[in-house]
């Protein structure tokens, strides 16, 4: 197989990489028909999803990691927003105060 990059713990493919977020994500589980004697190869890991869920946890691969990237994604969604509403706030209320400026100055340069 073709290593990608470090990926849950472990140098690995793009394709194990997606298989073994998807299945952690979507809390899959699968039941392997030959006892859990499958080889996982390249012509073949599509096969049996248990075994090669296994081989991606022999292999090095940890859910921990996935799992903290799924919790963070509400925190930094979050985080986001209150930046953006932050700015937006701002931006509103240095406009009303220009307005207002604007015209009380306007008002009280008259002679």
């Amino acid at each position: 197989m073709c290593l990608a990059g470090y990926h849950y713990g472990t140098f690995s493919c793009e394709s194990c990489k997606g298989f073994f977020k998807r299945t952690v994500q979507n809390n899959k589980t699968f039941i392997c028909r030959h006892h859990d004697a499958c080889v996982i190869g390249l012509a073949n890991r599509k096969k049996c999803p248990a075994c090669r869920f296994a081989r991606c946890r022999e292999a090095g691969m940890k859910l921990e990691g996935l799992v903290m990237m799924m919790m963070m994604i509400p925190m930094i969604t979050l985080l986001f927003t209150a930046i953006l509403l932050s700015v937006l706030f701002t931006y509103v209320c240095n406009s009303y105060i220009r307005r207002f400026v604007k015209n009380n100055l306007a008002l009280d340069v008259r002679p």
